[in-house]
């Protein structure tokens, strides 16, 4: 959970995942406060960055042509083939 007000300069991270406190512990945050689960972590407000889905960002892939797909296909049968006769 991440909180901050425009106020101030810095944000508040706490959290119960190990793999997030470990990142969080390499990039020397300070600790504010922690227990046998869970920390919360004190970090620059500018370091906090929110993105979009990964869907969003990806492009539209360049139509294949019929020639392409049959390709494709073919590849496809074929592999097919040799892994039913293994």
């Amino acid at each position: 959970m991440i909180t901050f007000n425009e106020d101030d300069k810095t944000a508040k991270v706490y959290s119960c995942s190990p793999s997030v406190i470990n990142k969080l512990k390499k990039m020397e945050y300070p600790i504010v406060s922690s227990n046998e689960v869970s920390c919360t972590f004190s970090c620059p407000k500018k370091s906090i960055s929110f993105r979009s889905p990964f869907e969003q960002h990806r492009k539209p892939g360049k139509p294949l042509s019929d020639e392409h797909k049959a390709k494709l296909k073919e590849g496809r049968r074929k592999a097919k083939e040799n892994n039913g006769n293994q």
